[in-house]
């Protein structure tokens, strides 16, 4: 069970929440005066490879789930990590097909990334809470230092996400 979970909370609790806030970095860099393709392109690389750590980190995860535990997916800890985990190997295949900017479908795209990402996000945030206080009902163990912690990387992650969008204009200061 600890595996899985750290697991888990490696890929949706940190990861793919991490790869989220560096492609956002792409975003301070395009309105930079010293703006270069090449630093967009390394960030927007660096996104790619740290999502598809955090796919491969979650496959780990689902694999023990599949076999150690009863899978019958009666519980929404059960059924929202398969929708998550199903949700997250659809985003690179979203990606691929992503259209070149300019063309008239590249909104929709953007919208669908975009929203897809953010709900796997929210929605593994708290299935990472629903798990932690799944495994403190069966160890009878508190879990109280992990929720703190967790809830203090969420909320710097959640600093940096706001910040982002006002780099360029702290900058400027």
């Amino acid at each position: 069970i600890k595996l899985h979970g750290w697991l888990m909370w490696g890929s949706f609790g940190l990861l793919i929440p991490l790869g989220t806030l560096v492609v956002r970095f792409s975003r301070c860099a395009r309105h930079s005066r010293e703006a270069a393709s090449d630093k967009i392109a390394i960030v927007f690389y660096a996104h790619l490879i740290i999502q598809s750590i955090a796919l491969l980190v979650s496959a780990g995860g689902a694999v023990l789930s599949f076999r150690k535990f009863s899978n019958q997916f009666m519980h929404t800890h059960q059924r929202l990590g398969l929708a998550l985990w199903a949700v997250a190997w659809v985003q690179p295949f979203i990606g691929i097909i992503r259209p070149r900017t300019g063309q008239t479908a590249r909104p929709v795209w953007f919208v669908l990334h975009w929203l897809l990402g953010t709900t796997t996000i929210i929605l593994g945030f708290y299935n990472v809470y629903n798990g932690l206080r799944i495994y403190e009902m069966i160890t009878q163990k508190s879990q109280r230092i992990l929720n703190i912690l967790f809830s203090i990387q969420i909320a710097v992650m959640a600093v940096v996400y706001l910040l982002q969008d006002k780099w360029n204009y702290v900058k400027e200061q």
